[in-house]
């Protein structure tokens, strides 16, 4: 295809496209065909030329087009033509959906698949899938270091598990079932053994809770998502039902509330941090660094955030006092470097390969 025809396909292209949003937010009664050809870049040489035969037919080619592309667009005949042009109108009625109710149960559903989807985790399922095919040298011309795969499999152990805990826990929602899990409140804590009855998932500043009763605490609890495992499924009723009165977003943001713990905390911060560093300055009344590394003191700071953030962003932001917040941050980072290793063993496995300059299995 020569460059002018391509040219031409490529201009024709944005006038079709300017054409269909211009009507799309046009008034109810349309627009004039007189006012869309002065108005829309394509169908004149020049602004000043006068609305002939060749832009009239180039206009109605357009609308001819979208029709047969099953747009909802209709032609209005002008009533006097000696004053004014046709006019195009869109059918909104047959363009937009229409409204649809759910019931709460349906709602409550579609948030929860909602909140995975934005999540990104299924794009790190796929991510996982196509690097440990490379690794296994079953997608050609991908060379890629095992231990590059390792990195991203370990990343996606974790997404790969709360996918598991949280259809598990869909599941028995839905049924009205109890379950049993694993909790740990924290990266460095020992778990410790749930029996639940899950009524609902709640979606809070991007963190994923579960709200039910505790049987063996019976009590009302939260627990954060990404700290369940091992999820099994009883199939025996749930003996609990949820509060009419209180929300479960309610019930989450009063657990938060009484579970906050707070210290006084310095941290040692690289130039020029990312967003979720500047969050935890910002929470203690500290301006970032701009252009070199420094040492800052944060007073009354959530605990828990300021390890999962040390945790998770160690290289632009380490905690140096207090000890005990220190020593939780060591015991995360041994679990995280166990778990690495345990997956780089199982990927180095399954593709043949030894990374330490060994020879290969195959």
């Amino acid at each position: 295809m020569s460059a002018t025809k391509q040219q031409k396909q490529a201009q024709r292209v944005e006038r079709l496209t300017n054409l269909w949003l211009t009507l799309l937010q046009g008034p109810p009664e349309g627009l004039q065909v007189d006012w869309l050809i002065r108005n829309i870049p394509g169908y004149l040489d020049h602004a000043r030329q006068d609305i002939d035969s060749k832009a009239r037919m180039r206009l109605e080619r357009d609308t001819l087009l979208l029709i047969r592309q099953g747009l909802p667009l209709k032609k209005i005949p002008s009533r006097n033509t000696q004053k004014e042009s046709s006019r195009y109108k869109v059918e909104h009625s047959s363009y937009e959906l229409p409204h649809i109710d759910f019931t709460p149960a349906e709602q409550r559903v579609l948030a929860m698949v909602g909140s995975v989807i934005s999540s990104g985790e299924l794009q790190l399922l796929s991510n996982n899938a196509l690097l440990k095919l490379r690794a296994a040298e079953l997608v050609d011309g991908m060379d890629i270091d095992p231990a590059e795969v390792a990195t991203w499999s370990a990343a996606t152990g974790q997404e790969i598990q709360q996918l598991e805990t949280f259809a598990k826990l869909s599941q028995a929602i839905a049924g009205n079932f109890q379950v049993k899990f694993s909790y740990s409140s924290h990266a460095a804590a020992v778990p410790e053994q749930r029996r639940f009855a899950p009524w609902g998932i709640v979606n809070v500043h991007g963190r994923r809770y579960c709200v039910g009763f505790d049987l063996g605490r019976e009590a009302v609890r939260t627990f954060r998502i990404v700290n369940i495992t091992e999820v099994k499924l009883l199939r025996q009723p749930s003996p609990q039902l949820p509060p009419d009165d209180v929300s479960l977003t309610e019930l989450v943001a009063q657990a938060l509330r009484s579970m906050r713990v707070t210290v006084d905390a310095t941290v040692t911060v690289g130039a020029a941090p990312n967003v979720a560093v500047q969050e935890v300055l910002a929470a203690g009344g500290v301006e970032p660094p701009v252009s070199d590394t420094a040492s800052v003191t944060l007073p009354n700071i959530d605990r828990r955030n300021l390890v999962e953030v040390a945790l998770r962003e160690g290289g632009q932001m380490v905690v140096t006092s207090p000890t005990d917040v220190v020593a939780e941050v060591a015991r995360g980072y041994k679990k995280l470097i166990a778990a690495h290793e345990q997956v780089l063993a199982e990927v180095t496995s399954e593709s043949g390969q030894v990374v330490d300059g060994g020879a290969s299995l195959a």
